[in-house]
Formats: C-alpha cells, sequence, structure tokens
C-alpha cells in the first residue's frame, strides 16, 4: 500500500496526521520512537510535535 499515489502523484498518506504513544525509560525507547517517527514521515504523515 505504501507505492500507491493519489491523482497529484503523492503517496496515499501525504497529509494525514501519524504519531505513536511510547511510554517507559528503558533503553532503546529512543530508537523506536526515532524509527517509528522516520517510518511514517517516510510514508507522507505528518508528525505533530
Amino acid at each position: 500500500m505504501s507505492g500507491e499515489l493519489n491523482d497529484r502523484g503523492q503517496s496515499v498518506f501525504y497529509g494525514k496526521v501519524g504519531g505513536a504513544v511510547i511510554t517507559g525509560n528503558e533503553d532503546g525507547v529512543k530508537h523506536v520512537a526515532m524509527s517509528l517517527a522516520f517510518a511514517l514521515s517516510h510514508l507522507g504523515y505528518t508528525i505533530p510535535p
């Protein structure tokens, strides 16, 4: 589905808002948050602050 485009040639996810709630303070939490945010933004999602 990530390869599908709209009529403007943009990802079908372009302009949508995405996010994740990650709790905890263990090693790797920042890496998980970074990976998820990167993957969502790469698909075209907007990641709010």
